[in-house]
């Protein structure tokens, strides 16, 4: 199994586990927020492929409801709300923005639109939208325009026609596509599916899902730290540079160069910042092992793996590299033990704190994609004996680049 096969694999079963609520809710628009945000996980994931169609079978409930946000049409049955997914009309909207003796350096609104469906269902969805661009949008029970202008909030609000509206909030999404992902909130992105499927607007339009997807920028690197960081690996773990792989190195890059499916290859290879189009070499291969070590690009990832991928220091890195090649063949390797790895290791001043922990930890899961797609680690998880071989190896091949 690959690499990105066992990420889908655990998303999977995560999905699976998490849709045993569906029962218990009480709306349609109550599951549909659900379902929106088990997809919008999805597209972060950057897996291909539908949602729906991987949910089919072990869990019918979600799959339709998925399936109805991928743009099939609605067919949920087995509970006594089916009959409202995507039935919902919007009976009421309003523009809400600060009155006119608040400032701000950006224009900002809020578009609330009260729906309903025929079964009864009702709730609101208010969408914020800063200079054209949609950064936020909650969905919620209704009766936030009842209170809109009873003066308890400073808030300027007009009545909207469902028309404008639906234009209004259509732009606005529309606008994402060519904003920076990351100024859309946590929700905001949770609800993009239900949005997009509401305004009847294909997801290629905001660029986390599409081949153009928001990249956040990585920091500029330390030459003196790599070199540093180069230098303890040889020191500590005794680095004889010449020498030849033995057998289970051998063994490993064949496998690596006869089995590794393409998407893995290009999306190491992007990260990396080399070139697979030619015949593979070894010295590219410990350059696909140690991708995640000195990344060039971190834009097939989602942007919040993004963001915690390019927070792993290069401190970190040698923590966890020199706790794995101690600890040896058949250690057992995942983020949390990376991070005892660091906070035990000798050679590093400095801990990850117990707050940080599970982010640090979730940030190693995301790049050990490279030590499964490579050989580094087995099927088990477990360190093999070709990683302790190539994990310093591909770190110097990582940090001593000219």
């Amino acid at each position: 199994m690959s690499g990105a096969d066992a990420v889908v694999d655990r998303f999977r079963a995560e999905i699976i586990r998490a849709a045993s609520v569906l029962d218990e809710l009480e709306s349609a628009s109550q599951a549909e927020a659900w379902s929106s945000g088990a997809l919008a996980d999805w597209w972060d994931l950057g897996a291909p492929g539908s949602l729906a169609e991987l949910l089919a079978g072990a869990e019918p409930l979600a799959a339709a409801l998925v399936a109805y946000l991928e743009g099939a049409g609605a067919d949920v049955v087995g509970v006594s709300w089916g009959s409202d997914v995507g039935r919902h009309e919007i009976v009421a909207a309003h523009e809400l923005r600060a009155s006119s003796d608040s400032s701000g350096s950006a224009e900002e609104i809020a578009i609330v639109l009260e729906y309903e469906a025929p079964g009864g269902d009702r709730h609101d969805v208010s969408v914020t939208i800063r200079d054209g661009q949609l950064v936020d949008a909650a969905l919620g029970p209704a009766g936030l325009l009842d209170s809109a202008g009873d003066g308890a909030f400073p808030l300027e609000h007009e009545p909207l026609t469902p028309a404008d509206a639906t234009r209004r909030v259509a732009d606005a999404l529309a606008m994402v596509s060519v904003g920076v992902m990351s100024e859309v909130s946590e929700s905001g992105r949770a609800n993009l599916p239900i949005l997009l499927r509401r305004f009847r607007l294909a997801p290629e339009v905001i660029s986390e899902v599409s081949d153009g997807r928001a990249s956040v920028e990585l920091p500029v690197r330390d030459p003196e730290d790599d070199q540093y960081a180069a230098s303890l690996i040889v020191s500590v773990l005794r680095v004889d540079r010449g020498a030849e792989p033995p057998a289970s190195v051998v063994a490993a890059f064949d496998g690596f160069h006869d089995t590794v499916e393409p998407h893995d290859l290009d999306v190491l290879a992007e990260v990396a910042g080399v070139d697979t189009a030619e015949e593979l070499s070894f010295a590219t291969y410990l350059r696909l092992v140690g991708a995640y070590l000195a990344p060039v690009s971190l834009s097939a990832h989602g942007v919040d793996a993004q963001r915690e991928l390019s927070c792993l220091e290069w401190a970190d890195w040698l923590g966890a590299i020199l706790g794995a090649t101690r600890a040896g063949a058949g250690v057992e390797i995942d983020g949390d033990v990376l991070v005892s790895f660091i906070n035990r290791c000798p050679e590093i001043t400095t801990s990850i704190p117990k707050s940080d922990a599970v982010r640090v930890a979730w940030a190693f899961e995301q790049a050990l994609f490279s030590w499964e797609v490579t050989g580094v680690i087995d099927g088990d998880a477990r360190l093999t004996e070709a990683g302790v071989w190539l994990l310093p190896r591909a770190a110097l091949a990582a940090w001593e680049q000219s």
